[in-house]
């Protein structure tokens, strides 16, 4: 669930990424980690650069604080 691959992304930062808010909530529900090791970024900014979807961006920015990076 919290397994990175060889560039330091996760399912959930990869879920981020692509925007689909049913496999974000759903890793969230499950327990997956928040932390990202990509670019120092955390995965509110892996959804507003990737391919911005307004839903997304809203779920995560009640959930994550904008300014944290991990």
């Amino acid at each position: 669930l919290n397994k990175t691959n060889e560039d330091g992304n996760s399912p959930l930062s990869s879920a981020c990424s692509n925007n689909t808010l049913d496999v974000i909530e759903f890793l969230m529900k499950k327990g997956a980690k928040f932390e990202c090791n990509n670019q120092k970024w955390n995965l509110l900014h892996f959804a507003a650069y990737s391919n911005p979807n307004e839903n997304v961006i809203q779920f995560l920015s009640k959930t994550l604080d904008p300014n944290s990076v991990t």
